[in-house]
């Protein structure tokens, strides 16, 4: 009987305990609302921001990651640092053991240009090729930095861009993208960036930088050494590579015929889209019945050269970007099994002047993980006025 009654105290205690939990966490709802505050809201740097990083796809032959900036939109240099981009580039990189190679359009990023400085220090011979302007001529280039350090270099010394942001590492990893080695690139625009562990596609990498290092050929005309092999398997995934300049006429026609092979959907994040051979093929699948949907780098979206007006007004679920810097994808995904990504942007001077690379990955993983990154950018995007597109 003195069990029972403890048993009935303790329940009731246990019942007081928890209609007093129950008022405080009402209390707190009540205050909350009075000063506005949203207890659902989780501080992001995105909307619905996706996982940054993706795991290893692809076995025998070789594998592949995708990495996704998180932006930030600081100038505060103390927040450059840290970015899970940037950290598994640095680990790339302190990782090598004899050689370094890289094309880089840009380099300011601080923790980067130190982790290749100490790669130097290490004994890893670096080379590199820099677009003259942007890389050398910068005032906030790091580039000196490595050049005092021992890097050796070579620069494009002409008009047109070498718009590359690519290492090679040891023969044996290539590092690749729209991620320029710049603070900017990392912490404040939207970029994606691939690392392929592949003696083949290396391979291809290779030669392209050999063809701009040592030859100093960076038109087509000049074109010196080819894609050793253009399709790579790596477990069930297929990788295809391209350059350009020398790739001018096979990147354009690969991107078409893609887009013209689509069945349910294309989509497309670019930094600059004006390519009317793309766009017109996009034109075509959108009157067959094909979802056609766009997230587009605000900046010059809505002018006479680019693509969305037209593609918004025959239907087409376009959007320019949310972010207040620079959305800088260069981005197609194909029946979410397809993505074309790279340092190429759907423009001219990328087809027939700039020194640019892309990958094709054929892989229904990887896609997802490009189109969650494209729905996060879609959802934060604008739809254009009307009268910007003058339909």
């Amino acid at each position: 009987m003195a069990k029972k009654r403890k048993s009935q105290k303790s329940s009731q205690s246990s019942l007081f305990r928890q209609l007093l939990y129950l008022l405080a966490v009402l209390i707190i709802i009540l205050v909350a609302g009075l000063l506005g505050i949203d207890l659902t809201e989780e501080e992001t740097d995105t909307v619905d921001a996706p996982a940054q990083t993706v795991a290893p796809v692809g076995s025998a032959g070789g594998t592949l990651q995708v990495f996704f900036t998180q932006p930030i939109n600081s100038n505060d240099a103390a927040r450059h640092s840290g970015s899970s981009v940037e950290q598994a580039l640095i680990q790339q990189i302190d990782a090598a053991q004899q050689t370094i190679d890289a094309a880089l359009f840009e380099l300011n990023a601080p923790d980067a240009t130190q982790a290749l400085v100490r790669a130097l220090e290490r004994g890893v011979q670096v080379r590199i090729v820099f677009d003259d302007e942007h890389a050398l001529e910068d005032p906030e280039s790091t580039a000196q930095e490595l050049i005092e350090a021992g890097a050796q270099f070579r620069s494009d010394e002409r008009g047109a861009f070498m718009h590359n942001k690519y290492f090679i590492f040891d023969g044996q990893a290539v590092w690749t993208g729209s991620t320029n080695i710049t603070r900017n690139g990392f912490y404040n625009n939207n970029n994606n960036a691939i690392l392929v562990r592949s003696p083949e596609l290396v391979a291809n990498f290779r030669a392209d930088f050999e063809e701009m290092y040592t030859d100093g050929a960076f038109t087509r005309t000049a074109d010196t050494r080819s894609v050793v092999n253009r399709q790579v398997q790596l477990g069930d995934t297929l990788v295809e590579t391209y350059f350009s300049p020398d790739d001018r006429d096979p990147v354009l026609a690969r991107i078409v015929e893609l887009v013209n092979s689509a069945q349910q959907s294309i989509r497309v994040m670019a930094f600059s889209f004006t390519l009317d051979e793309v766009g017109q093929a996009m034109l075509e699948r959108l009157s067959a019945g094909v979802a056609v949907e766009g997230v587009i780098e605000t900046t010059g979206s809505v002018t006479s050269a680019s693509e969305l007006p037209r593609l918004a007004c025959a239907g087409g679920s376009f959007r320019q970007d949310g972010n207040p810097r620079i959305m800088h994808h260069k981005v197609i995904i194909i029946d979410d099994r397809i993505v074309l990504s790279g340092s190429f942007n759907f423009s001219n001077n990328a087809v027939e002047s700039n020194s640019e690379n892309m990958l094709i990955i054929h892989d229904p993983v990887v896609a997802a993980a490009y189109v969650a990154e494209f729905q996060a950018r879609f959802a934060e995007g604008r739809v254009p006025p009307a009268e910007d597109l003058d339909c």
